[in-house]
């Protein structure tokens, strides 16, 4: 083998080394975090509001994944009109307007199941859930955690502060 390709191969295996850190750094921090799932909250349920949320959710599966199916090919109509040849924004506006619907109908979805979850659950697992609720509803944007700097739940952030 000569220098170069001994270069070319350490450099290949440094830079595959460091992409499974960061991979392997990742799933741990979304793991331990409960990123993407119920997380430490779950527990905190009793064992019939789990048993509910379970069923209710999985009645609910093929209603939401309907939805889902929609909002790609919306997406994907999206797309297109954005990277046509000729940019049309009027049917750019259309496209956008048919996709803000959908994540319209998704919000209302959570927030109608979450109401029918709301009937049957008691005080006590609903107060555990209310910010679950608002997460769900507005995504990702009212999470707490290290890279939530833009978070609602700190209003401070936000006011007009004489310097």
């Amino acid at each position: 083998m000569n220098k170069k390709m001994k270069i070319i191969f350490t450099l290949s295996l440094v830079t595959n080394i460091l992409l499974l850190g960061v991979l392997g750094g990742q799933a741990y921090h979304m793991r331990r975090g409960g990123h993407g799932s119920w997380g430490d909250l779950r527990k905190t349920l009793t064992p019939e509001t789990r048993a509910l949320m379970r069923q209710t959710f999985k009645e609910k599966k093929p209603e939401i994944f309907a939805i889902f199916k929609e909002v790609r090919e919306k997406k994907n109509i999206l797309i297109e009109v954005f990277s046509a040849e000729t940019f049309d924004p009027v049917v750019y506006d259309v496209a956008a307007w048919n996709l803000q619907q959908l994540g319209i109908k998704i919000a209302n979805h959570k927030l109608e199941t979450f109401k029918n979850l709301g009937a049957e659950l008691p005080q006590e697992d609903r107060e555990a859930l209310a910010q679950k609720l608002a997460a769900a509803v507005l995504g990702k944007h009212g999470r707490k955690g290290r890279w939530a700097k833009h978070s609602p739940r700190d209003l401070g952030q936000h006011e007009n502060k004489e310097r």
